[in-house]
């Protein structure tokens, strides 16, 4: 189980810039996973957030959902000396959830932050729309696609990412799924 302090702060960052205005988080942690719960006006449920860390790097992985975005979102965050690059990218990624190569495929779009209180890589995965094998016409596909990477993520133990570009040639990330279905199951209707 890893230390989430420092983590729920990062990770709060992220959703921050892109949520409106939230009540407090509730948090829970189980396995190697965080997760964070947004109440809204209404007090409902908004926005929920979920995340792991590497160990002994600070790499962190994760999903947030939000009621505001039809999509989930899934990002790696790099801090400090993790950072691998200075300016925005975009990265090929490849993926295996427990050893299987998966058919969706996915492109990394890298957000850089250098402030004071922060020097971050966020890297944003996104559907791959060049791909051939992607064929995208409407929102309701790409809903359908991003459902079904959520599925696998749940229903995986570890996920290995590869990040290429050729200013930072390959960076292999490997993080585990443990923890990640128990504490989505209550918030699906979130996700979907």
């Amino acid at each position: 189980m890893f230390k989430f302090k420092k983590m729920a702060s990062v990770w709060a960052v992220t959703l921050c810039t892109t949520a409106p205005a939230l009540w407090a988080a509730q948090t829970q942690s189980m396995q190697d996973y965080h997760l964070s719960v947004y109440h809204g006006a209404q007090e409902q449920v908004s926005d929920i957030e979920l995340f792991t860390k590497m160990p002994n790097k600070e790499v962190f992985f994760g999903v947030s959902c939000s009621e505001m975005s039809p999509f989930v979102m899934v990002q790696m965050v790099l801090l400090n000396d993790a950072v691998l690059l200075e300016s925005p990218r975009l990265l090929s990624v490849s993926y295996k959830i427990d050893g299987v190569v998966q058919a969706i495929a996915l492109q990394g779009i890298v957000t850089v932050v250098d402030t004071a209180e922060e020097y971050s890589n966020k890297v944003r995965f996104e559907l791959a729309t060049g791909n051939a094998k992607l064929k995208l016409a409407n929102l309701q596909q790409m809903q359908a696609h991003y459902n079904q990477l959520l599925d696998a993520l749940q229903n995986g133990q570890q996920i290995d990412i590869r990040l290429e570009h050729k200013s930072i040639g390959v960076r292999d990330y490997v993080f585990s799924l443990n923890g990640l279905k128990p504490l989505l199951a209550p918030y699906t209707e979130v996700c979907k």
